[in-house]
């Protein structure tokens, strides 16, 4: 089937606004996160005193919790190691903690180090696999990242899709989103089969042959 040339420029024309507009609302949440974490301030300072002490997480080397969220102690001593950048968000994941708009906006600035060697990196590579399998549903840590543009730095196949349009009934969200989503969806799945299936039924779905669970999210992207 062929598309008139009039219809690719409107296609292109109208993937290039939903960009911008996906980067303006981007922009928006971690403005707002920014005034919500400043109105928090001495709200936290009267909690302290109210409020018994609870454990702290334990994060990363270079991390820290501020006022409830993961913050970055150090930034330049952060960005020496650019598999913190990915790190951040495992850690928010793990430890179920909100980022703070500091650090968001560290990572969106730096996306330049994102290079092929970070990429081919095997730590990197495991950083990002443990947040697709290990922490429980990594759709919050897939949105910051995709917000920030560190999703698509690091994936750079994943960068081309974002905000890319589907013009047909079948499709309601952008490419990006709708991998995102499906990515959420299996996780919940794995969830869900985990808290049913013994023992013995993974040993027999490995005998067949059959995924695991897990792996099945990685395909996705």
């Amino acid at each position: 089937m062929s598309i008139a040339p009039g219809g690719v420029r409107s296609s292109i024309s109208c993937t290039t606004t939903f960009a911008m507009r996906t980067a303006v609302g981007d922009l928006t949440r971690i403005i707002l996160s920014a005034l919500e974490a400043r109105h928090l301030k001495s709200a936290a300072r009267l909690a302290d005193f109210l409020l018994p002490i609870r454990p702290r997480q334990q994060l990363a080397e270079g991390l820290e919790l501020r006022h409830g969220r993961v913050a970055v102690s150090d930034p330049d001593a952060f960005l020496q190691t650019p598999l913190n950048l990915l790190r951040l968000f495992e850690e928010a994941l793990r430890t179920r903690s909100l980022l703070h708009p500091d650090a968001m906006r560290l990572v969106a600035g730096n996306l330049e180090r994102v290079d092929d060697s970070l990429r081919r990196d095997p730590a990197a590579n495991r950083i990002f696999l443990d947040t697709l399998l290990n922490h429980g549903n990594p759709e919050r840590a897939l949105r910051r990242m995709n917000e920030v543009g560190l999703l698509g730095a690091f994936l750079p196949d994943f960068g081309r899709i974002v905000a890319m349009m589907q013009f047909n009934m079948y499709h309601h969200y952008t490419v990006d989103e709708h991998t995102i989503q499906c990515i959420a969806s299996l996780a919940e799945l794995e969830r869900r089969r985990t808290c049913r299936r013994s023992a013995g039924g993974v040993a027999d779905h490995r005998r067949r042959g059959q995924p695991a669970g897990p792996l099945c999210g990685v395909a996705v992207p």
